[in-house]
């Protein structure tokens, strides 16, 4: 499990690397292609919650690339310290 988080972690420093760390998400999807954005939104909008977008999504594509992967990674560290935790395991 935590190599698990560490392919995460290196997925958000690749990221970083090369699209440069201050690109936001909603930009290098823009780029890559101009209408998954404006159709996700309406498809989160209509079949799923209209708050979702605003609360969620749209945080979400306003941060850097690498956040998410990080992100990620770092919630894989803490669960598989909480699991070690519960099940009395040394940590490995």
């Amino acid at each position: 499990m935590r190599i698990l988080g560490w392919v995460f972690i290196a997925i958000a420093f690749a990221l970083g690397f090369a699209f440069s760390f201050g690109q936001p998400l909603g930009q290098l999807i823009f780029t890559w292609d101009s209408g998954f954005i404006p159709t996700l939104q309406a498809g989160i909008q209509r079949n799923i919650a209209p708050g979702l977008w605003d609360w969620f999504f749209l945080p979400l594509l306003e941060r850097p690339v690498w956040v998410g992967p990080f992100l990620l990674g770092c919630l894989v560290f803490f669960v598989h310290g909480l699991w070690k935790r519960a099940t009395g395991r040394a940590a490995s």
